[in-house]
């Protein structure tokens, strides 16, 4: 029988953090990252049959459906075969759509009944200060990047748009009460953390990073 790989979601409102802390983790974990606007906004460059419905989806604060979503993350896990584990930068739309990513899991030996939850916590005000230093993404395929390099393709980043106080709050309020949703279903296991105190990215990493290999059911990558 196969080891089944842990599956990692990464939480938290507009402005705490989620992109920087996956992509760092990333790196040491020897993860494969599964963003939904990521893999959105690379679709539009790689084809334009796609562009129209994925630019409404992105300017209008919309859930990508459902099929969309799932046909991406397929395609980018059927492309990291050897990844040591999954990271889910964001969060689901909807119940129905988290269920359906882990059914999508599990088919491909990631550990879907056994899911770790990161829910960055921070208060509006440190969200705030954050989304006002800009956040970056690959100028070529579209992925959040942490620095000004993106890692999967060598491209320039480039600052992001902010989307309207509209758009804000919409995503806001389906983050929300999703979140709340799964924090609740992945405490009962004990495998939730909620971090509500900003402490730097790199403090930040080193704790969840002892954090989740505190879980020694799983082999973790030593990269």
């Amino acid at each position: 029988m196969k080891e089944l790989r842990p599956a990692i979601f990464v939480i938290g409102l507009p402005g705490s953090g989620k992109s920087t802390l996956t992509a760092i983790l990333k790196v040491g974990l020897d993860a494969v990252v599964l963003s939904g606007g990521g893999l959105l906004r690379a679709a539009t460059n790689r084809d334009p049959r796609t562009a129209a419905a994925v630019f409404e989806i992105l300017e209008n604060g919309l859930s990508a459906p459902d099929s969309l979503l799932i046909e991406l993350f397929r395609e980018r896990l059927t492309m990291s075969p050897t990844a040591s584990c999954v990271l889910l930068d964001g969060t689901p739309g909807s119940r129905e759509q988290f269920e359906r990513i882990l059914n999508l899991l599990g088919q491909f030996d990631f550990a879907a009944d056994k899911p770790f939850l990161i829910h960055l916590n921070f208060d509006v005000e440190e969200r705030r200060r954050r989304l006002a230093c800009g956040r970056l993404i690959c100028s070529r395929c579209g992925e959040s990047l942490p620095d000004d390099w993106c890692s999967e393709c060598g491209a320039l980043g480039q600052v992001r748009e902010l989307p309207t106080a509209e758009i804000g709050r919409k995503r806001a309020e389906v983050q929300e009460r999703t979140g709340l949703m799964m924090l609740d279903l992945i405490s009962s296991q004990g495998r939730a953390l909620e971090l509500c105190e900003p402490q730097g990215v790199r403090a930040t990493v080193n704790f969840v990073d002892e954090w989740l290999r505190r879980h020694d059911e799983f082999s973790w990558s030593d990269k």
